[in-house]
C-alpha cells in the first residue's frame, strides 16, 4: 500500500481536527460565558446542557486524534518494511 493513495484521506482527518478545535474552542468560551451557577435560570440550564455535549465533544476528539496517530503510525511501519 502506498501512503500516495491516501493523501485525500489524510486532507479530510486534517481538516476533521481543525474543525473540531474550533468546536471545542467554541464550547469552550461558551462553558465559561455561562456558568452553572448564574442568576439567571435560562444561562445556567445552557450552562448545564453544554457539560455533556463538551463531554461527549472530547470523547469523538480523542478518537479521531488516535485514528490520525494510528495512521501515521501505520505509514512509518509501512516505510520501515520497504
Amino acid at each position: 500500500m502506498n501512503y500516495s493513495d491516501h493523501d485525500v484521506l489524510r486532507k479530510d482527518v486534517a481538516l476533521l481536527v481543525e474543525k473540531m478545535d474550533m468546536f471545542y474552542i467554541q464550547l469552550f468560551e461558551f462553558e465559561r460565558k455561562y456558568l452553572y451557577n448564574a442568576d439567571e435560570l435560562t444561562e445556567r440550564l445552557a450552562a448545564q446542557l453544554m457539560k455533556p455535549i463538551k463531554n461527549q465533544m472530547q470523547d469523538i476528539y480523542q478518537q479521531v486524534i488516535a485514528t490520525s496517530f494510528a495512521r501515521a503510525y501505520k505509514i512509518l511501519e509501512m516505510a520501515s518494511e520497504q
